[in-house]
């Protein structure tokens, strides 16, 4: 099932109301110039009025379902043809892009006003499409392969498990490039989100793995604990705490909930165990946030009701200083 654009780039234009166009570059693999032109090769532009759209990459023969497609090789010319007609007036852009600067400077040297409206642009993109949750069931299907195949075997290190997690998700199709994949030995996984090292990993320290697949550039995202041998009873009751608080927020999470309700659920079974000081929440985390074609795709678990086609994490932890974190992520579809 394959993206309908004009139905993209009508979305487009009654989300950023009130400019007189809108210019999305993709320079360096860009969200929103990716989800509204499909364009798979950088450079990219797309410039986007009420009335018409210009698109202009290395593939023009590729864009149909746009007002008019040509050769990047031809864009300086066209371009300044069409913002002559423009100048003066207000051109929207999207300050959350890796690209906004160029933009802005682009913008301004043709004499129009830059309108920050990266919000509204990626607004469309929250709820997903159906051929969108096609590739996220991909990449979590290809996640949980992967971790399915973990080797936590004590004597390795945390960059060989790594290893062996990214050539498993090769092997299955996908790539193990959401974000670099996390592996987090004793106390190194109280720090939480982290970085992988040669630490070699001992019998009776857990482990901790997060990471995520991509598959035609969706993400997924999870992470598991590991007991490796930890038998602890401080340990089992923080692990059976995260656990029960997981399986509860999944239970709460539906479409027309708000994500608060969902982030108190998870709290109150932590709490209820008696690990409320070393929760996720008292580190400074949310309870989860929005997936799609970045791995940190929206705002956090708790900013928003759900809504059907959402594809969001959640991932209650608790997190004892020097001693051991604890953290148990799905990827869920509303």
């Amino acid at each position: 099932m394959e993206p309908n654009y004009a139905l993209r780039l009508a979305k487009l234009r009654a989300a950023v109301k009130g400019v007189s166009a809108v210019l999305l570059l993709s320079y360096d693999n860009d969200a929103n110039a990716y989800y509204y032109t499909g364009n798979e090769v950088d450079p990219t532009i797309l410039l986007a009025t009420a009335k018409d759209s210009l698109i202009a990459s290395l593939q023009p023969e590729n864009h149909s379902a746009f007002g008019e497609s040509i050769h990047y090789r031809d864009a300086k010319k066209e371009l300044k043809k069409r913002f002559k007609a423009l100048k003066g007036r207000r051109v929207g852009f999207d300050d959350s892009s890796p690209n906004a600067l160029r933009a802005i400077k682009f913008l301004e040297k043709q004499g129009t006003k830059p309108v920050a409206l990266g919000a509204k642009i990626s607004e469309p993109r929250v709820v997903k499409e159906a051929c969108e949750l096609e590739r996220v069931r991909k990449a979590q299907e290809i996640t949980l392969r992967a971790l399915a195949e973990a080797d936590t075997l004590p004597n390795r290190t945390e960059n060989a498990v790594a290893g062996r997690l990214e050539s498993a998700a090769r092997r299955h199709g996908g790539a193990l490039n959401a974000f670099p994949p996390m592996v987090l030995c004793g106390e190194r996984s109280a720090l939480y989100h982290n970085t992988t090292t040669n630490r070699r990993i001992r019998r009776g320290e857990s482990v901790l793995i997060d990471c995520g697949a991509t598959f035609e550039r969706y993400c997924a995202d999870y992470t598991r604990t590991h007991r490796n041998g930890n038998r602890s009873a401080a340990f089992t009751d923080a692990y059976n705490a995260v656990e029960e608080s997981l399986r509860q927020a999944k239970r709460k999470a539906r479409a027309g909930t708000h994500g608060r309700t969902v982030g108190a659920e998870a709290l109150a079974v932590i709490k209820e165990y008696g690990f409320e000081l070393e929760s996720h929440k008292a580190v400074g985390l949310a309870l989860g946030h929005h997936v799609g074609l970045k791995v940190h795709d929206g705002p956090r678990l708790e900013e928003r009701v759900l809504r059907k086609g959402m594809v969001v994490t959640i991932e209650p932890g608790i997190y004892v200083p020097g001693k051991y974190g604890i953290r148990i992520e799905d990827t869920i579809i509303i």
